[in-house]
């Protein structure tokens, strides 16, 4: 199967489990965060959870091995490549930092910016005009089994939904048509014909 661009998540920006553990006890993590982490606690509002996620795009990240090597053979075969991220516009720096120049600014589909989250179809359609195609000549790779590889497919009309399991979760039943799975994503080249 030939495909076109590749669309990814944004699943390669991650915190380690060490990462995670240091910053719960790190007393100098942000004060907003920290602030915001302990009214969310003991009042799970709309606005304090909103605060959060807007929070979340300033936490420490890094990229999975697999990512720079995996996105340097791909930009070799000429595909377009882009980013669908549930996120919030916080998130666009520190996605262009790491990616920029592998995916184009334009390329990267930021939920709260464009009003619509995955699955919903119009952000895979938003997507796919973005890098001129139609959606059934793309390609969606995503941590997320039914937000993403399903959502892809099924609700964006992808030709194939990628599916990265890293966490090698347990799963026996048979995956719906046009879905794979993956738990590296170095195996999307697998998925290409020259």
């Amino acid at each position: 199967m030939t495909l076109g661009p590749l669309m990814i998540d944004v699943q390669g920006l991650a915190l380690t489990d060490e990462e995670r553990t240091r910053l719960a006890d790190d007393p100098a993590l942000s004060g907003k965060l920290r602030a915001n982490a302990r009214r969310a606690s003991a009042n799970y509002s709309w606005e304090r959870i909103a605060a959060l996620y807007h929070d979340y795009a300033y936490l420490p990240t890094s990229l999975y091995d697999d990512v720079l090597p995996t996105l340097r053979k791909l930009q070799k075969t000429g595909l377009a490549l882009g980013i669908i991220s549930n996120h919030t516009p916080a998130a666009r720096g520190i996605m262009q930092s790491y990616l920029g120049r592998f995916i184009q600014p334009g390329h990267i589909i930021i939920s709260d910016e464009v009003g619509v989250h995955k699955p919903m179809p119009s952000v895979f359609t938003q997507a796919a005009a973005a890098l001129d195609l139609l959606p059934q000549q793309c390609l969606f790779v995503g941590d997320n089994l039914h937000v993403d590889a399903i959502g892809a497919v099924h609700e964006g009309g992808y030709r194939l939904g990628l599916w990265l399991d890293r966490q090698h979760d347990a799963w026996d039943e048979p995956l719906p048509p046009g879905i794979m799975r993956i738990t590296s994503l170095t195996e999307v080249l697998d998925f290409l014909e020259d």
